[in-house]
């Protein structure tokens, strides 16, 4: 065996300005591409970027949520962020076990040692009685009203344990305009995604079937619900 040295010379060719043309519109057009990614609900950091945002708008409104979410409830005992996202709260509080569907907002998540679960919540993966408070921030509007969130969530809390929701209230005419405003303008994010719209009565009134009962509520410019719920003892449901 023996290794022969080889002189290759590439063939000289003439700059072909049309391929050349070619090449710089598709690195264009896939920066355009790469951005829109970037901006859409499928990227990893969304939910974080939201929060520290550019935009005054943005930045304020996610803000105000999380200072409400943080009023009504703060973590305690086992905690659960159901749908965490890249959000403050999961960021903010390394304690929390953080579930969500999106692998990539999981893997990100992970640079720091947390307790992170890829899950569906129609389907949670934990015994009964698991969690002391649960977080479940903007995630009922994106599943059906009849879906088995509502009584999972009731299944996996502690007797006297507290769950706090997040949703649009579709009671009054300003979430819907928020809501087309939002769609238009930031058509990558959540906005077409709802499919169940509650309000100030029908959320309290679904959640009291399982056994859920409203402690204390707030809201946000009369668009958001924040309301905090507490589960019944056994022997009072």
């Amino acid at each position: 065996m023996a290794e022969i040295p080889i002189c290759q010379h590439p063939p000289q060719r003439s700059v072909n300005l049309i391929s050349s043309l070619r090449f710089f519109i598709g690195i264009v057009f896939s920066s355009f591409k790469l951005r829109s990614y970037q901006n859409s609900i499928e990227f990893c950091d969304y939910d974080e970027r939201a929060f520290n945002s550019r935009i005054l708008l943005q930045r304020i409104w996610q803000r105000q949520r999380y200072n409400h979410i943080k009023r009504l409830l703060k973590p305690q005992g086992n905690s659960l962020d159901i749908g965490c996202g890249s959000g403050r709260m999961i960021l903010a509080h390394p304690q929390l076990v953080g579930m969500d569907l999106n692998l990539k907002v999981l893997r990100y998540l992970s640079k720091e040692k947390r307790k992170l679960v890829n899950a569906e919540g129609e389907a949670l993966p934990f015994t009964a009685n698991s969690f002391d408070s649960i977080f479940c921030c903007e995630v009922a509007e994106h599943l059906p009203q009849d879906s088995n969130l509502f009584s999972e969530i009731a299944r996996i809390l502690r007797p006297d344990g507290y769950v706090l929701f997040t949703t649009p209230d579709y009671g009054t005419p300003i979430w819907p305009t928020i809501e087309q405003l939002y769609i238009l303008c930031a058509p990558n994010a959540y906005g077409h995604t709802h499919i169940s719209k509650y309000n100030q009565r029908s959320l309290p009134d679904l959640l009291k079937k399982h056994g859920l009962i409203l402690e204390e509520k707030s809201s946000m410019f009369g668009s958001i619900m924040i309301m905090l719920f507490k589960m019944e003892k056994e022997s009072e449901k």
